[in-house]
């Protein structure tokens, strides 16, 4: 599961529809508006009053896990990002995660 911070959603302008973005190159995972007409596209109104939205993507997890082979497959990792100026795009270091306990 991936869990994206409501202050993340906000950060891109709060969308409706919102990408992930993997670069393999720089070990980073990034978030950005999208429309409804994207196949990859995540719909975040049905999440629009928690907290977080969750996404289960076996695949996806199973990728992140590729680029980062020292994480633990049975761990859970938070992940700081940066807005990227100028843009509504939020960057994670995937290099940068670090391991929580009891999450």
């Amino acid at each position: 599961m991936i869990r994206i911070s409501k202050d993340t959603i906000h950060a891109i302008g709060d969308p409706e529809y919102f990408l992930l973005m993997v670069n393999p190159n720089d070990c980073s995972l990034g978030i950005s508006p999208s429309v409804k007409t994207d196949p990859k596209a995540h719909c975040m109104s049905k999440y629009k009053h928690r907290k977080c939205f969750e996404l289960y993507s076996k695949s996806l997890v199973t990728n992140l896990l590729e680029l980062c082979p020292n994480w633990d497959k049975q761990g859970t990792y938070r992940i700081k990002g940066v807005q990227v100026k100028g843009q509504n795009v939020v960057k994670f270091n995937m290099s940068k995660a670090e391991e929580i306990n009891g999450v």
